[in-house]
């Protein structure tokens, strides 16, 4: 019994106090340039120096592919809320963020022209 009181009253690590706030401040810029993307804001595309092609390809951006997106990135603002807590629950979000991430990462790239066009040319040559 005395161990477990004093595993959940151990301080939380310095570290913490840098490392949450940096990241804080990064997925709160991710979750402004996901509302900006969502809303089609051509003006913030040509802010950031993106042109027509990346407001197309946002504007036609796949459900599925928003639907990943959207759990990383609030999965991952509410782990590193999370952590600051060291709540028990950080680990299974932080796992939810790495496979959402994931995944948006290979269908995104197995279903981009540079890997399908290569790959049917060759074909169409045999």
């Amino acid at each position: 019994m005395k161990n477990k009181r004093r595993e959940s009253s151990k301080k939380t690590p310095w570290h913490l106090w840098v490392i949450v706030p940096f990241f804080m401040f990064i997925y709160v810029v991710c979750i402004y340039d996901y509302f900006m993307m969502l809303s089609h804001n051509e003006a913030y595309y040509n802010a950031q120096g993106f042109g027509a092609e990346v407001h197309q390809y946002f504007t036609d951006y796949p459900l599925p592919f928003l639907a990943l997106c959207t759990i990383n990135i609030f999965s991952a603002s509410i782990a590193v809320i999370l952590i600051m807590f060291r709540s028990r629950w950080t680990v299974n979000v932080a796992f939810i963020v790495f496979v959402s991430k994931l995944l948006l990462d290979i269908l995104t790239f197995a279903l981009s022209q540079k890997l399908i066009k290569p790959t049917l040319e060759q074909w169409c040559k045999i």
